[in-house]
């Protein structure tokens, strides 16, 4: 698949199977592109033999001369939709969204920028059939604003909307489909008017959110959540799906370290029906969470000054503690992403290596009935991350990105993992990871959409969307 965007957007481009590491191709695109007008069989056949080289447990690198980084995969119906971000050298160091689709041997590549740089932080395929970007869009004053994007199959954009939110910042991290709307949450900082002896000052307090809109971006409703101490900085990161209710999983950041945070609401009722903080020995870094078999499963970064691992925390419906694993390995490991596969295993998706700067993708298989987990390593840049994974027929093909061994930039990588290649890996016992769950007094207070802090408008004079190198190979 990498390879046909390969051909797209990059002067030089390198396909290998990781096993073997076949070199496939290598050369200049204007070459390339006269060689595939005077022979558009030898272009399919090249396209066809990327495709197999990742279906067979291969990867793919798109080789460029920036730092891209995949995020976000898609498997639509067996073509994949690839959303990354693209550091432009030449405007460095702002970042603009790209994003990719593949459909048999057509591949459609746009770029998505505006006067100001662009994140990308969640990517969705929602009812319709469109894929719904949640973004954010720096500021002056390094303050980070909401941005979504709808965009129709072909990539076309259908609407965009952008806050404005008078001052304050707003940085989300997921969005969920809920019926003809969607939740996002994440954290904004309000300025609060304080005492401070015979005057007052104005102080910025970090607070977790919850809004709504519909599905045409019209706001219909934003609530802060409130209760938590003056000296912490909570954050929603994600959200699941359970029985009518939103469980919304995040972090309680303090000085010493950082702890989970998991709240229930009543979608029927709108109140929130329980919240509970998970501590443990060391910081807890959510990352991803699911729900498995009826139970909330959370996947964690745990963290001290030297080393990290991976955790799951798993509760029941009303929040309670069943089971929580350490999957432990010498040297530093990153989670990322959870998912469920055909099994009823789960996969996680992450990194690990012996430091931050010496990683490889990581791929975990695990059993939350034997405890058991085993590993596929794969990577051979001097540190490779681990975007979104998504299922395919086989297994799961994983975007992300490695800093090249030798050169110079940030390459796109996509790594297929089959079910068959954990077989061969040796199964380890998870370790039990040692935290306490309490409750926690909080409530949801709602803040009127007409205050000015989610305030926001549709826009697409600040968008600019263009081909990023169309290719059709014929």
């Amino acid at each position: 698949m990498d390879c046909g965007e390969t051909l797209t957007k990059r002067k030089n481009f390198q396909c290998s199977a990781s096993k073997n590491y076949i070199s496939c191709f290598s050369f200049n695109l204007y070459n390339w592109l006269f060689d595939c007008f005077l022979n558009p069989m030898k272009c399919k056949l090249i396209f066809f033999f990327c495709l197999i080289s990742l279906f067979f447990n291969g990867q793919v690198n798109i080789i460029g001369t920036g730092a891209d980084r995949g995020k976000f995969i898609l498997n639509d119906g067996g073509k994949f939709i690839i959303a990354a971000e693209v550091e432009d050298p030449s405007t460095h160091p702002f970042k603009f969204l790209v994003f990719s689709t593949l459909s048999g041997t057509s591949l459609n590549t746009y770029v998505y920028k505006g006067g100001m740089p662009y994140a990308i932080n969640d990517f969705i395929k929602n009812k319709k059939g469109n894929y719904i970007a949640l973004g954010e869009r720096y500021l002056e004053g390094n303050r980070e604003s909401m941005l979504l994007i709808e965009m129709n199959p072909a990539l076309s954009p259908v609407r965009a909307k952008a806050s404005y939110e008078n001052g304050n910042e707003v940085e989300p991290y997921d969005i969920l489909e809920y019926g003809d709307s969607y939740f996002i949450t994440g954290f904004t900082k309000t300025s609060q008017l304080m005492s401070a002896g015979v005057a007052y000052i104005t102080k910025e307090k970090q607070q977790m959110y919850l809004t709504r809109y519909d599905n045409e971006f019209n706001q219909i409703s934003s609530y802060i959540i409130t209760g938590f101490a003056d000296d912490v900085n909570p954050v929603g990161r994600q959200m699941a799906l359970a029985n009518n209710h939103l469980i919304i999983a995040g972090n309680i950041v303090g000085a010493e370290k950082s702890e989970a945070v998991v709240l229930s609401v009543n979608l029927i009722t709108n109140q929130l029906e329980w919240s509970k903080r998970i501590s443990g020995t060391q910081s807890l870094g959510v990352t991803d969470m699911i729900i498995h078999d009826g139970n909330i499963v959370i996947q964690c970064t745990t963290a001290d000054k030297i080393t990290s691992d991976h955790a799951l925390i798993m509760l029941d419906e009303d929040g309670n503690l069943k089971k929580s694993w350490l999957l432990a390995e010498e040297g530093i490991q990153r989670s990322h992403c959870l998912y469920t596969n055909k099994q009823g295993e789960l996969m996680l998706f992450g990194a690990s290596g012996s430091n931050r700067f010496e990683s490889k993708r990581a791929a975990y298989l695990f059993s939350t009935l034997t405890g058991k987990f085993r590993v596929n390593l794969q990577g051979d840049g001097i540190q490779s991350e681990t975007g979104r994974a998504t299922a395919t027929v086989t297994g799961f093909t994983c975007i992300g990105y490695e800093f090249s061994r030798g050169k110079t930039g940030i390459d796109i990588s996509l790594r297929n993992y089959q079910e068959s290649t954990f077989s061969s890996a040796a199964a380890t016992d998870a370790k039990e990871l040692p935290v306490s769950i309490q409750p926690i007094s909080l409530k949801i207070e709602n803040f009127p959409v007409t205050a000015g802090i989610f305030k926001s408008e549709l826009f697409f004079e600040d968008i600019k969307y263009e081909p990023y190198y169309i290719w059709h190979v014929e």
